[in-house]
């Protein structure tokens, strides 16, 4: 599957993530031995690898620094297939930095996040790459991006967009933009928020994956975590259930669920079968220490389906 002149566009975050775990229990106001590691992620930079790594072009448009990761991140990422060539390089400026202190047991104590470097794209800047887009499959945005940004996109964009709330705060940005988004994958936090409704019951997360469809949304998946994800397109609706497999880290599930639907999507495939890729990419990247299992491609997903 994927051929040399079809390509995804991702339009989101890329991040340095720096992360340090304490060998014993963490001491406030002093240094503790440990652990650390640099990493790379973003919510953007994440779908594009796992959509690289079931064997699709990815085009990702973002904004980098000139700091020194940069160009390991971008030779790093580029190595898997995501092609830079669009995105805005400031000089200057720090590249989207996240840095995480973890206890020993490994859970996340503290965290500084800094990506104010995503309000530096100018609505000028997306409108010159509208071609870019608009000669894709399919565009997916994360909600990093400045408002405005999205709200460009959504009115100008001509193919298929796909749109990853990231989180409640963020998600508000997609409000006066849902009736142009094809595809939406909430949380039941993030649906809520974008719904206008609280989620307490199975009948309601069917009510608000209803009313995203109502609003001109041809499909809504709602992500019900260890549940599965609820889904609508307006003929079809259901709950597809986890695949079943062992929990070692639950990050990064959300990028890999959306990739994987992408994937479906762009092959023709129907609105079950999405639902059961994402959930099935979900399931192999949560039995991964990474953000990003290496174990994703397209056999492995096709059998974890099955």
């Amino acid at each position: 599957m994927g051929s040399n002149d079809s390509y995804i566009t991702v339009v989101g975050a890329v991040n340095i993530d720096i992360c340090g775990t304490s060998n014993e229990q963490l001491m406030l106001y002093d240094s503790n031995p440990g652990k650390s590691y640099i990493s790379y992620g973003g919510v953007g930079r994440n779908i594009a690898e796992n959509l690289c790594r079931l064997g699709e072009k990815v085009e990702l448009i973002t904004v980098l620094g000139d700091d020194p990761y940069v160009e390991e991140l971008t030779s790093f990422s580029e190595g898997i297939g995501i092609s830079f060539k669009h995105s805005m390089r400031l000089s200057g400026a720090h590249t989207s930095t996240y840095i995480s202190i973890n206890n020993s047991d490994g859970d996340m104590s503290l965290a500084v996040s800094d990506m104010t470097i995503y309000d530096e794209m100018p609505v000028d800047f997306i409108a010159e790459k509208m071609d870019v887009l608009n000669n894709s499959k399919l565009v997916i945005i994360d909600t990093n991006m400045s408002q405005q940004v999205i709200e460009y996109i959504a009115k100008n964009c001509k193919v298929p967009i796909m749109a990853d709330p990231v989180s409640t705060k963020k998600s508000v940005k997609l409000l006066n933009v849902l009736d142009r988004l094809y595809m939406i994958k909430p949380n039941i936090f993030e649906a809520e928020l974008l719904a206008g409704m609280k989620i307490d019951s199975n009948d309601d997360i069917k009510d608000a994956a209803k009313f995203f469809v109502d609003r001109g949304i041809k499909i809504a998946f709602i992500s019900e975590g260890s549940d599965g994800a609820y889904y609508n397109d307006g003929e079809h609706s259901g709950l597809c259930p986890c695949a079943k497999g062992r929990i070692v880290n639950t990050n990064g599930c959300g990028d890999a669920f959306v990739a994987a639907v992408a994937w479906v999507f762009i092959h023709g495939g129907g609105v079950e079968e999405m639902a059961k890729a994402g959930v099935a990419a979900s399931a192999i990247c949560a039995e991964s220490e990474s953000t990003i299992s290496d174990d994703l491609n397209i056999e492995n997903l096709r059998k974890r389906m099955a």
